[in-house]
């Protein structure tokens, strides 16, 4: 299976020439952690809540003047489409990295995947294996 069957739908975006106050706004807004920072379709950056909190307000920086650019985290990795859930999996291990924007043979962005889509499948995972133990004792208790 491709990783795009496991990614975030509906990533959400900021350029770089965005102020902070207007991407925190945004995040507020859309209810997310972090913004993908495109040129173009290429993903070019990640801005997270812990870049703000770490390298605008902590340092004293102004969020109005201060621009995504100047803050975002990176070079970034990104992965290909075509990568199965393990691998990815392994490649947020060993690079330690919560965001993994997919790009595809062009480098534009095609998807999004997060720690936060890690607990959603183990959280799947953890409530098929109740529903098949409660099953389970179910028919140890007929026989």
């Amino acid at each position: 299976m491709s990783l795009l069957e496991f990614a975030s739908e509906g990533v959400v975006t900021v350029p770089k020439e965005e102020s902070i106050k207007e991407a925190a706004q945004l995040m507020q807004r859309r209810s997310v952690s972090s913004l993908v920072v495109l040129e173009g379709r290429k993903p070019a950056g990640i801005l997270t809540e812990r870049d703000i909190v770490r390298r605008v307000v902590g340092a004293s920086r102004d969020p109005q003047s201060t621009t995504v650019g100047d803050v975002m985290t990176s070079p970034i990795i990104t992965v290909k489409d075509d990568l199965s859930l393990p691998e990815a999996l392994e490649t947020m291990r060993k690079e330690g990295v919560k965001h993994l924007p997919i790009t595809d043979e062009g480098g534009n962005m095609c998807g999004f995947f997060t720690a936060n889509n890690v607990l959603y499948l183990l959280g799947l995972g953890l409530r098929t294996m109740g529903g098949v133990a409660d099953h389970e004792r179910g028919l140890a208790s007929t026989a």
